[in-house]
């Protein structure tokens, strides 16, 4: 953690409260705003698209945890992730039960050799 920009940005949110809410101080929110894009700004990054991937549907059933697991091995080959060669840190979400079952499938998948399976 990064203590001295923690506690810059801290700051110029007290800046920026007081001058919004101190008529006396009003003066000082552009200099505030400059500030935050400047001082406080880490490293920036341009504007891009995020890359898409449609996946094709599924027939199986994600309450089920094996049927789960079917489903996200073809999901990771839909993708490109395999066996052999595949990316440690995949994110993946879903509504309430399937983030249950995913947690429940990597208890179950935890004393597998590789970590793929």
């Amino acid at each position: 953690i990064d203590h001295d920009h923690l506690g810059t940005v801290l700051s110029l949110h007290w800046l920026r409260v007081l001058a919004a809410y101190i008529p006396e101080l009003d003066g000082f929110k552009e200099h505030v705003s400059l500030l935050f894009r400047t001082r406080a700004a880490k490293i920036h990054l341009p504007p891009q698209c995020t890359p898409m991937h449609p996946l094709a549907m599924s027939s199986k059933n994600e309450t089920v945890t094996t049927e789960l697991k079917d489903t996200l091995v073809d999901f990771f080959s839909q993708i490109g992730q395999s066996q052999n060669d595949y990316s440690k840190r995949l994110l993946l979400g879903g509504d309430g039960l399937t983030y249950e079952k995913i947690i429940q499938l990597k208890k179950y998948l935890q004393f597998h050799d590789d970590p793929f399976e």
